[in-house]
């Protein structure tokens, strides 16, 4: 009677160890399945909306917001629909990596990031040239730095006709703006010449607000990115 019963308590105990492990083992399926959810996320960035070609896009965001990731994934489309994109930056050893880890390899030739000075004129001839090799989108970042040491007249002067040059050409174009980089009368001005503004911010989470579209009404609620 003994014997049975302390196999009786042994089967329980294993019992509850099987079931205990079964119960970790399927947490941690859990949270590996949040964490790859979370990396993909992550990855992939905000999704621009789709726009009519030629269109110039300006996304806003601090420093921290992965504005530079959406304007990536926006020219990382385009490529992957048969395009050309190309990145003009003053810091361009900070974008090819990226592509090299977003894009198929057989498609990184698509891809072109030119060094260059802040310097409006040259960012205009680098831009000819990027339309000349065929480029479906054109991406400037960190307009706010050229800010700092050029007149806002001459920033939008810039813009509209770099903008000009690219919509006859059916290119997209480009711009992030970090709104604390800058005042915000300068965003105010420039936001009008741009086709599309999109807006992230990194206050007590990520989101993200779509604050002017093409044929639509402005979207001006905060979305969790």
């Amino acid at each position: 009677m003994m014997l049975l019963q302390v196999g009786s308590e042994g089967w329980v105990q294993d019992r509850y160890a099987f079931i205990l492990l079964a119960a970790v083992v399927v947490l941690i399926a859990i949270l590996g399945a949040v964490y790859f959810l979370y990396t993909s996320r992550v990855r992939r960035g905000f999704a621009l909306p789709k726009l009519p070609p030629g269109s110039l896009i300006l996304v806003e965001g601090p420093l921290d917001s992965r504005k530079g990731i959406v304007c990536s994934g926006f020219l990382k489309g385009v490529i992957e629909a048969g395009g050309k994109g190309a990145i003009i930056s003053a810091t361009p050893s900070e974008h090819m990596p990226w592509f090299e880890k977003n894009l198929k390899k057989e498609l990184l030739e698509n891809v072109e990031v030119v060094e260059a000075a802040r310097n409006l004129t040259e960012m205009g001839v680098l831009v000819s040239d990027a339309l000349s090799w065929g480029a479906g989108a054109v991406y400037i970042p960190a307009l706010s730095v050229l800010l700092v040491n050029e007149k806002l007249e001459n920033i939008m002067e810039f813009v509209r006709f770099n903008s000009e040059k690219t919509r006859k050409k059916g290119a997209y174009l480009l711009f992030t703006i970090d709104p604390d980089a800058t005042a915000k009368a300068n965003i105010t001005s420039i936001e009008p010449l741009a086709d599309c503004v999109v807006e992230l911010k990194t206050e007590d989470g990520e989101f993200v607000r779509i604050k002017k579209l093409p044929g639509a009404e402005a979207d001006l609620e905060w979305k969790p990115l």
